[in-house]
């Protein structure tokens, strides 16, 4: 293998090592990490509650997690809080369509907890369900948690 093919090597395993630190770059209901999702209990501790169309979404966990993607296709918006970002969803690159809404991370540093806010649209009758996607590291994530 020439020096040459040795690098080219190395620099994708270096990109597949790093993964999203800045949060997830397109609207997705599963990361493409080139992995399949864990199938064990996830242990976290989600807490939902609804006041006066703002939902609160509060989730725990004994393991710290790096990152996130909780998405909706509740009419609303979410609150974007310190150290998160609202995900464009477009439709495009197979990411979810326009009538849903996402929040992710900013950062990769490990976070033991996380707490969104999202804010129902006026009128909005029915309580959102969210799906959310939970990553510790860039090979050990669950997706399709619903809330």
């Amino acid at each position: 293998m020439s020096s040459r093919q040795v690098l080219l090597l190395s620099l994708l395993f270096i990109g597949e090592s790093i993964g999203y630190p800045d949060g997830a770059p397109v609207c997705v209901d599963k990361p493409r990490h080139g992995v399949d999702p864990q199938t064990s209990d996830h242990g976290l501790s989600i807490k939902k509650q609804s006041r006066n169309g703002k939902v609160s979404v509060n989730i725990e966990s004994d393991i710290p997690f790096k990152g996130f993607l909780l998405t909706t296709d509740s009419p609303g918006e979410f609150e974007i809080g310190k150290n998160m970002q609202e995900i464009e969803c477009t439709g495009q690159l197979n990411s979810l369509g326009a009538e849903y809404r996402a929040v992710s991370h900013t950062n990769a540093d490990e976070k033991p907890s996380v707490r969104i806010a999202f804010i129902q649209a006026k009128g909005a009758k029915v309580e959102p369900v969210f799906n959310l996607v939970l990553v510790r590291d860039y090979s050990t994530y669950w997706n399709d948690i619903k809330i």
